[in-house]
């Protein structure tokens, strides 16, 4: 079933923020409410293919973009609002295309599960995409971070090209499946934290990065 947390959306509708935090490296702030939400250079519904756009400029140092609370990076993305216990069900299904991937090493942050910000203000696992399309899976080692370690995909996707992740932390277990590339990973000393998924641009480099979503949706 889908979560009341975060329901499947088209990008071609307005999109209802009732379930989300918007944070934007515009604004740095949280936008929520069941009224919708543009703008009209980092988050809006493309003409061309209908899609969700999510950019960011840069970084800080080179486009004047301001980060959120903990982070050195700037990021156009959505978080869900709900924390749950990972040995329940939770995945996380998304339809997108890179368009433009920043010049770091790992790339754009296009998907992530974090843990509960009462616990800690570091990630279980964030999902990269660089410029040469290469997809790799960060997991942090321990709650307190700084020691992310890193699993790359075989399946590589050609910038501007649709494919679908899914980051599934269900029964205690982390996997990731990319366009049907399924990989179990280990969580070490994370022992199962309340956590929210998140879904979005999260540029990591100092040049822009453009990700258009298609589709998202969770299952609780």
């Amino acid at each position: 079933m889908a979560s009341s947390g975060w329901s499947l959306f088209k990008p071609t509708d307005l999109i209802r923020l009732t379930a989300f935090l918007l944070l934007t490296c515009y604004f740095c702030s949280s936008l929520k409410g069941d009224g919708g939400y543009e703008d009209d250079k980092y988050f809006y519904t493309s003409s061309t293919d209908g899609a969700l756009v999510m950019k960011v400029p840069g970084s800080p140092s080179s486009s004047g973009c301001v980060t959120t609370t903990n982070s050195l990076h700037c990021r156009t993305e959505l978080r869900e609002l709900g924390s749950w216990d990972p040995q329940d069900t939770n995945k996380l299904t998304v339809s997108l295309a890179v368009i433009q991937a920043d010049d770091s090493e790992h790339g754009t942050v296009i998907g992530q599960i974090h843990i509960d910000d009462s616990v800690s203000t570091k990630p279980v696992i964030e999902l990269y995409y660089n410029s040469k399309g290469v997809i790799a899976a960060g997991v942090e080692q321990t709650r307190s971070g700084g020691d992310e370690k890193f699993t790359t995909f075989e399946t590589t996707v050609p910038l501007g090209t649709e494919f679908t992740y899914e980051i599934d932390y269900s029964g205690g277990t982390l996997k990731v499946t990319v366009n049907g590339e399924e990989m179990t990973l280990d969580t070490y000393d994370l022992d199962s934290p309340k956590s929210y998924f998140k879904a979005g641009n999260y540029n990591q480099g100092s040049s822009p990065s453009e990700v258009h979503f298609y589709s998202i949706s969770i299952e609780h």
